[in-house]
């Protein structure tokens, strides 16, 4: 089974988990073919400046996958990013110009796994 776009549940599940403050997504993709990384590419360039540019968040990691140590898996690639907060991440997701982009992430993507997480105190 693949995952490309999260469910209705999962974000209302996002929206109501109350948390409050910064989030770190960590996002790894598989591409369907080298020209559907290129596709990627090009999303992930644009959505990275608006996540940056007009949300306040940034991009912590972008890398190449090279293999599993512990456990299974076959990626292409992974990236780690920070919003401000998960109403920050959901404004993402209405903005006209972020939706008409959103083709390029979903038709490129053979499968990802997107995982949210959030810091803890040291």
């Amino acid at each position: 089974m693949s995952y490309i776009t999260p469910s209705k549940e999962q974000f209302y599940a996002l929206k109501n988990s109350g948390y409050v403050g910064p989030i770190v997504m960590i996002n790894l993709q598989k591409f369907k073919d080298a020209d559907s990384a290129i596709r990627y590419e090009r999303y992930a360039a644009f959505t990275i400046r608006l996540i940056k540019e007009q949300l306040g968040g940034r991009l912590i990691y972008k890398g190449k996958y090279i293999m599993p140590f512990i456990g299974e898996g076959d990626w292409d690639s992974v990236l780690i990013v920070e919003y401000p907060s998960i109403d920050a991440f959901l404004k993402m997701q209405r903005n006209e110009a972020y939706l008409k982009a959103l083709p390029d992430r979903q038709e490129s993507l053979a499968d990802s796994r997107v995982f949210f997480t959030v810091g803890e105190a040291p």
